[in-house]
Order: C-alpha cells, then structure tokens, then sequence
C-alpha cells in the first residue's frame, strides 16, 4: 500500500493499537498532520 493515503477514524486511533504488516518488527515515527479550523468545538476535536 505505498503512497497511498487512507482515513482512519479517530476512535479507532484512539482506543485501538496500529500495527504496520509491511515493517511489523521495525521501531518507526509517524507524523500525523491535523488541521482544526478556528470555529471548531475543542471538546468534540
């Protein structure tokens, strides 16, 4: 699944583990990029 981009829901971020089939064993740093507009309600981001 390279260069492809998918959308996880955030519950499942939240209360489940990730784990990546293709480098299973390999310690890795993932940045997660997250826009919140201005308006938002802070308690449901």
């Amino acid at each position: 699944m390279q260069n492809n981009i998918i959308f996880i829901p955030d519950s499942k971020i939240i209360n489940s583990s990730i784990t990546n089939l293709s480098m299973p064993d390999k310690e890795l740093a993932v940045s997660i990029n997250v826009v919140i507009i201005y308006r938002s309600d802070l308690k449901k981001c």
